[in-house]
């Protein structure tokens, strides 16, 4: 492309132009390139506002499929999206980068020959992402069947064991080396994040209230959905559909050792045994103390959020993997379990769909026990942003649409909505709660593990830490549920049969998360006074 303009103030609308059509010349949706260019001007403005003098250049760029917008400058080193934690309400720069922390995945910097550049994600492959999964699922059912039919069961089993298998232990083991650094990382800058939220004072006090409250029903109705859709038929299931040899060794949980284990006797044991709850411990206990030094350990933080952000790359590049595993995780199910395990998969999806549901209602009951307000304006307006929250990799690429929604359609003040969606991106994760425990409790089920009380003590626990941790990348859920399974003594080969099925999962958690955050606004908007009710109540959805 030979695109390329400088940047000012007096041009920017008249260059923004230009590259709408750029843009537009290379098939970007309308949204892609509205939310690049709103994505150029804020990062403009830091640019510009740091020196002013500075020769800024905006050019699109395409590399194998993707479409990247590049601004650069020469100068001293300056990040213009570095990730503020500023959550006072009052703040100017917390309506400024609202966007930037939005978008910040599809954000990079690089200092290179002398210059900043930052460089924006305008279009990625990964919108054919559910598509190719959709298409590996039903090509490796078909070959599986074919396989089946034709070749003699010696050639099935080397087929299976030195190319399948091969492939999906090396894809589970890339995961499983990035569980304890990545659940680290993620809940240690997530918990350091709210530090200060006391800025916010008693609008943060209320919006964790709600949203502590919906995540503990989320786990308690999966709870029980699970005790409805995996019963005592499905005892043992795993002998007979993988075969006694694949189940491993099961470590049944007990309270006592679960209290007792969850403070390390050093900091390294974790990480060495990979016990999920002690590093959960050693990530809250940090991001405690992180959050109260505040600046005294600047570099820490600084340090802290850049690991962060390097552990979801690295998960999102394993990611990208996920259509091609589905379709080999599909052949191998096909030819060593047989279409059996199909059965047992639906029963999942309905369990979490139904799950997702009701916690649909349940926020609609919220919303009229704790403001008075009627919850059918609500549930009416809901379904229009459905579609945009069911298809969002997660709460944080679709904040600005979240706030916009809030706004326009429920009439919530902006800079509370933008408060609150800003947090629940963060901490809030129903769906995933829905989705983490619904697994477990199946995989238990199905592994011959005694759901006893210990075990719910331990998957209750468990689930509502992860969830106020959860990586905002794309299929972080995997690394949560390794995380989990291998806690249960469940071997992670057990999530070979759910990894066909998890990009479809993935909509309906992420919808619910969303939507989540969008009926908290609703109730804290209403207790704070923000919100105004001829448009909540009005008729436009």
């Amino acid at each position: 492309m030979s695109f390329s303009r400088e940047l000012t103030y007096q041009n920017i609308a008249e260059v923004s132009e230009q590259l709408k059509n750029e843009l537009l010349a290379l098939k970007l949706s309308a949204k892609e390139i509205n939310n690049t260019l709103l994505l150029l001007e804020e990062v403009f403005v830091r640019m510009h506002d740091h020196d002013a003098l500075q020769d800024i250049r905006v050019m699109p760029r395409r590399r194998i499929g993707d479409v990247q917008v590049i601004l650069s400058a020469e100068g001293s080193e300056f990040d213009p999206i570095s990730e503020l934690k500023d959550w006072s309400v009052g703040s100017e720069d917390y309506y400024r980068t609202l966007i930037i922390r939005g978008n910040r995945e599809n954000l990079t910097f690089v200092r290179k020959g002398g210059k900043n550049n930052v460089i924006i994600k305008a279009h990625s492959t990964g919108s054919r992402f559910l598509l190719a999964s959709f298409f590996a699922l039903v090509a490796g059912t078909l070959i599986g069947v074919v396989m089946n039919a034709f070749l003699p069961y010696a050639a099935l089993q080397f087929i299976d064991y030195h190319v399948l298998d091969t492939l999906k232990t090396l894809f589970l083991n890339a995961l499983g080396a990035l569980v304890v650094p990545a659940v680290f990382c993620s809940i240690v800058t997530s918990i350091n994040s709210l530090s200060s939220l006391s800025d916010a004072g008693r609008i943060s006090v209320r919006v964790m209230f709600i949203y502590m409250g919906t995540t503990l029903l989320a786990i308690l109705i999966s709870i029980g959905l699970g005790h409805i859709f995996f019963g005592h038929d499905m005892e043992g299931r795993a002998l007979t559909l993988i075969g006694p040899e694949n189940v491993g060794v099961l470590t049944q949980p007990d309270i006592k050792q679960i209290l007792t284990g969850i403070v390390p006797v050093n900091v390294i044991a974790p990480i060495v045994s990979a016990d999920i709850l002690q590093v959960m411990y050693l990530a809250v206990i940090s991001g405690i103390a992180l959050g109260s030094l505040g600046d005294k350990v600047a570099i820490l933080n600084n340090m802290m959020e850049a690991l962060n952000l390097f552990f979801q790359k690295l998960v999102s590049l394993i990611a990208a993997l996920v259509p091609l595993i589905t379709f080999i995780s599909t052949v191998s199910m096909i030819i060593t379990i047989g279409m059996g395990v199909f059965p047992v998969l639906f029963r999942l999806i309905i369990a979490e769909v139904i799950g997702c549901l009701l916690m649909l209602l349940i926020y609609a009951v919220l919303i009229v026990i704790l403001t008075g307000l009627p919850s059918l304006p609500f549930l009416h307006k809901i379904r229009s942003y459905a579609r945009t929250s069911f298809f969002a990799v997660n709460g944080s690429n679709v904040l600005p649409q979240t706030v916009s929604f809030c706004n326009k359609k429920l009439g919530v003040r902006s800079d509370l909505a933008s408060f609150t969606a800003s947090l629940g991106a963060t901490v809030n994760m129903d769906g995933s709660c829905v989705h983490l425990v619904l697994c477990c409790m199946m995989l238990a089920r199905m592994y011959g593990l005694t759901m006893d009380s210990d075990f719910y003590f331990t998957i209750i626990i468990a689930v509502f830490i992860i969830s106020m941790g959860g990586s905002a990348v794309q299929n972080s859920s995997i690394i949560s549920l390794s995380s989990l399974v291998v806690m249960l003594g469940i071997t992670p080969s057990a999530l070979g049969m759910l990894l066909g099925i998890d990009q479809f999962q993935d909509m309906f958690r992420t919808g619910s998360n969303i939507i989540g955050d969008i009926a908290a606004t609703v109730v804290v908007a209403d207790w704070e006074d923000a919100i105004n009710r001829e448009t909540y109540l009005s008729e436009d959805n």
